[in-house]
């Protein structure tokens, strides 16, 4: 009995956390091509800060990816601060592909000194700290 109670708290444990991303998923299909706006979190300098960012390539999102959902931090590789673009309040992203099963996006960076230029962004960040804009059908 005490076997089948842990073996219980076991799949209970391991099948709660998918419960949860997969909540978070998105079908990237439904908002490809989308302009989301930066509402939370952002820098307050385009040249350094602690807030959302995006990265230049895609597999430095990835494995910051995967250093928060695994917390192995010790693993975690280094990046270059220079590739990483920091956004303030407003900036407008496109989205452009999915990358790694949905996890990280491939955007176009449609606001500041550097925009038109392609970037990649973690899918829980753009779920966060971003807003989609509404579409607006103009008819005439």
């Amino acid at each position: 009995m005490k076997n089948k109670t842990l073996l219980s708290l076991l799949v209970l444990s391991l099948t709660g956390p998918m419960d949860i991303a997969a909540k978070g998923k998105i079908e990237f299909d439904e908002i490809k091509d989308s302009i989301w706006t930066l509402t939370q979190n952002a820098s307050q300098s385009r040249l350094r800060g602690d807030g959302q960012v995006l990265y230049f390539m895609s597999g430095d999102a990835f494995h910051t990816y995967t250093a928060r959902r695994d917390q192995e931090w010790d693993t975690f590789s280094i990046i270059d601060s220079r590739n990483l673009e920091y956004l303030i309040k407003g900036d407008q992203i496109q989205l452009l592909e999915s990358k790694f099963s949905d996890r990280v996006l491939k955007v176009k960076l449609l606001s500041g000194i550097r925009k038109n230029k392609n970037y990649y962004i973690i899918t829980d960040d753009l779920l966060k700290n971003f807003t989609q804009l509404e579409e607006t059908n103009e008819a005439g």
